[in-house]
Parts: structure tokens; C-alpha cells; sequence
């Protein structure tokens, strides 16, 4: 979705249309083996915020899917991701950094939720290193801009535990491990060296080959190596030995409000 926007300014009714039908696939497919009713909500992120029409675009999803829902801001976006992985790792001692297609939001709690969101996102990343396989000049160019995105930081993660969530961060931890999905109730720490070698060799694949990658969703293999780049980026802008991924975030945080 982060690349319709920063492609078309908007979301284009087409997309509007296949995310309807998809959305109200799992719905129904939900409804249908679980017997006791469900309360369902819509979260719009990045994407419906920054789109000219992200409005209209989102009131219209809710109003064919006929569900209750909302567009986060970042401030909520973050809260939210924050929320969701502190179910499996209540210590406070952590920043949680959820990327997706058009922001990044950068959470941690001190007394108060502070969520620090950029506008950057795979989207970005994509469209600036082009076709794969993809050229070392590109790749360095979009190392150059994520560089200048993160100079104008204010968080700082002295002594914290970083801690990555969403679905480009939990494919780089089944692509090292060759399709094994992150345990729900566990946080995982990683090496960097792991990521750059994932790095490395998508970087010399064609997209068809990431699509040909069974545990990758078709839709998360165009930008899977872009969030690798920012994962990268993050690590050297904080000079981290070691990172932390998580099996959940956002989604858990969203459910945690309809309790």
C-alpha cells in the first residue's frame, strides 16, 4: 500500500476494491469456524494517512465490510506496537520500532508512552533502488537517504533493548532459519551479522526468486529486502551488537483495546 501512495498520491479504487475482497475473505472464513461471535475492528496506518484520499478510501472499506474501525495517528500507531510486544516482554527497558510501507515509529516508555514516527517506510526504499537484482550504487543511495532520515532522530536507545516487530522483521527471521516461524510467546535476539548475509543474498536475486520463497508472502517479497535496509540502517545509526525481533505488535495492541 506504501507504494500506491508514493506512486499515485492516493489510493486508487482497484486497491480499495482487492483489499475489500480480502479483508472480507478472512472474515468470513473467521466467522465460519469460530462460533462465538466476533467483535472486529479496522485500523488504517501510514498509508490511509498520508494519501489525499485516505479518508474517503478508509470510510468506504468500513462501510463495505460494514465493521467499526479507525485510522491510527503515529502517536497511536506506536502506543499500539509498544502495547502489543510488551505482552511478552513487560520490562520497560526496551524501544519498539515498527516499520511499515510509508512511516517508521520509534517507542519507548518513560513514565509516559514517547513514540517518535518518521516518515520513511519500504515504500521509499523500493522505489529508490529499482529492479532486481539490485545494483550496489542503489542499494548505496538508499543507505544515503535512510542515513539523513535517521540524522534527525531524537530517541536514543543507550542501555535499551531495540526491539523490531511487524512482517518484514519476522520474514528475515524465517528466512535465516529456513521457513521456521518466531515462537508467539518469545522474543528472539539476533545477531546483524545474520541480517547483512540476508542482505547479501537477496540483493543478488530476481524478484521472481523472492516470490519463488515459499514462507514469504508474494506481497511482503517486493519491499523484504527495502525493510531489511532500514533494519540495517537503524543498527549502525545506534551502533548495536544485537537486536531483538518480536512475533507480535501492532495487531496484539489493537486487540488489547477490544477486551
Amino acid at each position: 500500500m506504501g507504494r500506491e501512495i508514493n506512486k499515485h498520491n492516493k489510493i486508487r479504487n482497484k486497491k480499495i476494491h482487492n483489499l475489500v475482497e480480502s479483508l472480507s475473505s478472512i472474515i468470513n472464513l473467521q466467522e465460519q469456524s469460530i462460533e462465538t461471535p466476533i467483535n472486529w475492528k479496522i485500523v488504517g496506518t501510514s498509508p490511509f494517512r498520508r494519501a489525499s484520499n485516505g479518508t474517503s478510501a478508509f470510510k468506504n472499506i468500513r462501510k463495505s465490510l460494514d465493521i467499526n474501525g479507525d485510522i491510527l495517528s503515529s502517536q497511536e500507531e506506536g502506543k499500539l506496537s509498544y502495547i502489543g510486544v510488551n505482552k511478552i516482554m513487560p520490562e520497560s527497558n526496551k524501544v519498539v520500532i515498527d516499520f511499515g510501507g510509508g512511516s517508521t515509529e520509534f517507542t519507548y516508555f518513560d513514565k509516559s508512552y514517547n513514540v517518535e514516527s518518521k516518515d520513511f517506510g519500504t515504500a521509499d526504499i523500493r522505489n529508490i533502488i529499482g529492479k532486481y537484482p539490485v545494483e550496489e550504487h542503489l542499494q548505496n543511495i538508499g543507505m544515503k537517504f535512510l542515513e539523513n532520515q535517521l540524522s534527525r532522530l531524537n530517541t536514543r536507545v543507550s542501555e535499551k533493548s531495540v526491539i523490531f516487530c511487524g512482517g518484514t522483521a519476522r520474514n528475515l527471521y524465517e528466512y535465516i532459519n529456513n521457513g521456521k516461524s518466531l515462537d508467539r510467546n518469545n522474543i528472539a535476539s539476533m545477531n546483524p551479522s545474520s541480517l547483512y548475509k540476508a542482505i547479501n543474498e537477496l540483493c543478488n536475486l530476481t524478484i521472481q526468486e523472492i516470490n519463488d520463497i515459499k514462507f514469504i508472502n508474494k506481497y511482503r517479497a517486493e519491499v523484504l529486502l527495502s525493510g531489511l535496509l532500514i533494519m540495517k540502517a537503524i543498527l549502525e545509526h545506534f551502533d548495536l551488537l544485537e537486536f531483538k525481533i518480536s512475533p507480535i505488535g501492532l495487531r496484539e495492541g489493537v486487540a488489547s483495546t477490544l477486551i
